[in-house]
């Protein structure tokens, strides 16, 4: 009999997969979604390997598949448990990435009575048990999280338990409904033989004329239509269909719904255009890895280091072709849903009908189906966010990145907490594809890899732009002017503008041109202070200043949301002294508004734009030149082609410089080169004006000369002797606690007993922490971190589960 090693999905999250037996018979793959016996319930379980022996010696018998086929790709069960391994995150929750949307099945637990409610009045019981009780009598049976709901969480297992031992009720275990399931329509069918059908169809034809127009339709044109077709035709409501439902002549059905094209508006076919010598070079050299690439070797990983404007699109273009001529298929990642629809107008438009989307943004239906329709291999060209790296492409040959050193590319709020890079590395060496990584501002440790032999280096060190006719030509990039505003204010000027943004603002918008404002704060204001006491209304979860909303006249909270009207008088001192400090995004707006009374003017943050219909028509505005000024934030630095645009104007470069991360100088060299980039693509050219409190710093003298190799030999010289990356991995364990003192002291145990085991197995590491996190509470949470430092950090997690209530990040980008 051969046995199934199987990730399953229970309450209690594990690593290992477990072992069960299935009749030979039943014919399961690796990919298979079962139901199995686990302790006293039924769970959702994915086959990841069928084998001959049993891992364990009494194994327990699959109950049944829960799908005629398999539903992760043959590559897929080894990238899951690498995930596993690599992340030390839960099997299970690794697997689930792969699976089609709103297939996981909740374990559910019910409590059923075992007495009558006219039994309860001799009962002696508790308030909390009573209550319980009550609820399980009066509706027959409660699943545990009402229980917890009604009564909160420990109040209710408590209850329960009672219950249980008193033999009052039992728990029943069953799986909740997929929520992702194939969308069905109804149909009406015809039942009756045709000759039935026409001898009554004439017989009706006086007394219900619409039902006799109905049999007429279905025997013409069926035997099954859609119910929507016959009520827009005959104008039937459902309940006139009961003399037909009652003789047995129609009945009505659900059917799968009719497939939709992978794109609702697909774009009009275009041309290849002749690519640049440099482009050339790229693209052949991409080509002739994907001949080469095989599963289960080392992947060919190229890094596309491209100048803002280079081109970098045209060769994912010409790779992904030859990917299709050589049958395999491709992914293609980008680092902002809301860059999705101009990116898959490109794509669309040079592989019509090929191309589908695939991203967060979408319903839940709109994912389902896309999945299904990529696992069927009926799109070549998966285009989508962070998690489209796992979409079932069959056949793939070509993973794409663009804008490779987005941080959004890292998962940071649930396990796995992976990065799209990293996974996409490992996908590629099992399924035989390259990998290429494009970026006009790589990622330190990728051009550290590219330069010491791990990747391919492919550059593109000319801007282009459109020549007039079909071709491109080179560009100048955008001339930067720093703005020291320290000189504004001693020079009286105290404006948001400086005078020279001012001026450059006045001569575009006079021509006729596109300006983008960038200033990476949203809000009018960073915080109220009262001008009295000192006093900063804050949120009472996180502890952080609220930021102010004029437009709105709220206080709201960027970590957890949470908002509130903004106060009449100080809530400490109760002096009217309010005052807003600092500036965001909708203060820039409504300057704009007031210094340019005749300007129109867009802002574009997730405020202004908090959905999928918010990004395309904000995008649309602007690229059809309906508005003339756009405010944003990071969402202007992310790959956007605006070529009507000739100014940018950076409010404040400093945001983001100082803050405690060894990342910072980097990070905040990419936005601003990035945002920079934006300007000049059209044949008019372009300027940048940037303003600043730090003109001498590296970071912002790399960004004023476009100087990208400046600001690497900066961060590898620094991160060298500290063993950061490149040089060094670093894994982040954050704990969580609703109690202060709780938390501070797990957190200084655990660094304890991390440290003893460095020494006491020889290790190469270096424990750094406790520290507390940023924000220090976070949604009334208190949170300490612990940062383990050295060439294997993992090794020293392998075999020690750490207790509840912490987390693992294995590669963090964020901030602590």
């Amino acid at each position: 009999m051969p046995y199934a090693e199987v990730a399953v999905n229970s309450h209690f999250p594990t690593c290992q997969s477990f072992t069960y037996r299935f009749p030979s018979e039943v014919g399961l793959q690796p990919g298979h979604m079962v139901y199995v016996p686990f302790g006293h319930r039924v769970v959702q379980g994915v086959v990841l390997e069928v084998t001959d022996t049993p891992a364990y010696a009494d194994a327990r018998d699959i109950i049944e598949p829960a799908d005629d086929e398999p539903l992760l790709l043959p590559h897929q069960p080894a990238l899951a448990r690498w995930l596993s391994l690599y992340y030390l995150s839960p099997l299970f929750d690794c697997v689930a990435l792969m699976l089609p949307p709103g297939s996981e099945q909740r374990p559910l637990t019910y409590l059923r009575p075992r007495i009558r409610p006219e039994q309860l009045a001799g009962l002696e019981l508790g308030s909390t048990a009573r209550r319980a009780l009550d609820m399980v009598l009066q509706q027959g049976q409660v699943e545990m999280h009402d229980l917890e709901r009604a009564l909160g969480i420990a109040r209710a297992h408590s209850a329960a338990s009672a219950l249980v031992r008193r033999g009052l009720v039992e728990r029943h275990y069953t799986l909740a409904r997929p929520r992702g399931r194939p969308r069905q329509v109804p149909h009406v069918r015809l039942l009756a033989p045709p000759r039935e059908v026409t001898s009554l169809a004439d017989d009706w034809q006086a007394r219900r004329p619409r039902l006799a127009s109905l049999l007429r339709l279905l025997a013409a044109e069926g035997p099954s239509l859609p119910w929507a077709v016959v009520r827009s035709r005959l104008g039937l409501q459902r309940s006139q269909l009961a003399p037909l439902l009652d003789r047995g002549i129609v009945t009505i059905e659900s059917l799968p719904a009719p497939e939709e094209a992978p794109l609702a508006t697909p774009a009009p076919a275009a041309l290849p255009p002749a690519l640049t010598e440099a482009q050339q070079h790229a693209a052949e050299a991409i080509g002739r890895a994907l001949q080469a690439a095989t599963p289960g070797e080392r992947p060919p990983i190229f890094l596309l280091h491209g100048l803002t404007g280079s081109g970098k699109t045209e060769v994912y273009l010409a790779a992904i072709e030859r990917a299709l001529a050589l049958g395999k298929r491709a992914i293609v990642l980008v680092p902002e849903i809301s860059l999705t629809p101009q990116t898959v107008q490109r794509f669309s438009a040079r592989f019509p009908g090929r191309v589908a989307v695939l991203h967060s943004g979408l319903s839940l239906r709109e994912q389902f189906d896309t999945w299904h329709r990529v696992r069927q291999g009926r799109c070549d060209v998966v285009v989508g966010a962070r998690s489209a790296i796992f979409a079932p492409v069959p056949d793939l040959g070509l993973v794409v990145i663009d804008e490779e050193h987005e941080w959004t590319y890292k998962e940071q709020d649930r396990t796995p907490r992976y990065h799209a890079r990293r996974v996409a590395e490992e996908l590629c060496r099992l399924a035989g594809a390259v990998l290429v990584l494009g970026s006009a501002t790589p990622d330190v440790a990728s051009y550290h890899k590219a330069r010491t032999g791990r990747y391919h280096l492919l550059e593109l060190p000319h801007r282009l732009r459109p020549d007039g006719a079909s071709g491109v030509v080179p560009a100048p990039l955008p001339e930067v002017e720093v703005v020291d505003m320290r000189r504004e204010l001693k020079e009286g000027h105290r404006g948001l503008f400086s005078r020279r943004l001012l001026q450059e603002m006045a001569s575009a918008l006079d021509a006729g041109e596109q300006v983008v404002l960038f200033l990476n704060r949203r809000g009018s204001a960073s915080f109220l202070q009262c001008q009295s006491c000192g006093h900063v209304p804050a949120c009472p979860g996180c502890e952080v200043a609220y930021t102010y909303h004029g437009d709105h006249g709220r206080l709201l909270c960027h970590h957890c949301n949470r908002g509130r009207r903004v106060p009449e008088s100080c809530p400490a001192c109760g002096e009217a002294a309010l005052r807003p400090l600092g500036a965001g995004t909708q203060r820039v707006e409504e300057e704009v508004r007031r210094l340019f009374p005749g300007a129109r003017t867009l802002r574009w943050d997730r405020d202004a734009a908090r959905d999928r219909s918010a990004h395309e028509r904000i995008m649309s505005l602007f690229a059809s030149h309906q508005a003339d000024v756009l405010v944003g934030t990071q969402m202007l630095a992310k790959g956007l082609d605006l070529p009507k645009v000739t100014l940018v104007g950076i409010i404040l470069a400093d945001i983001g410089l100082h803050v405690p991360d060894f990342r910072a100088g980097e990070r905040t060299f990419q936005l601003l080169e990035q945002v920079a980039g934006r300007a000049g693509r059209g044949p008019r050219g372009g300027r940048v004006v940037l303003q600043t409190y730090s003109p001498q710093h590296p970071v912002v003298q790399a960004v004023a000369a476009h100087d990208y190799q400046a600001l690497y030999r900066e961060e590898a010289a620094l991160r060298s002797r500290l063993r950061y990356p490149p040089f060094g991995k670093l894994v982040r364990l954050t704990y969580a606690h609703g109690n202060a003192q709780r938390a501070e002291e797990e957190a200084i145990s655990q660094a304890s007993r991390l440290r003893q085991a460095v020494r006491r197995e020889g290790l190469d590491l270096e424990v750094l922490g406790p520290a507390p996190a940023y924000p220090h509470r976070l949604r009334g949470r208190y949170r300490w971190h612990i940062t383990i430092k050295g060439p294997e950090p993992h090794a020293l997690l392998f075999r020690r589960p750490l207790p509840e209530g912490w987390t693992v990040d294995v590669d963090p980008v964020g901030q602590p």
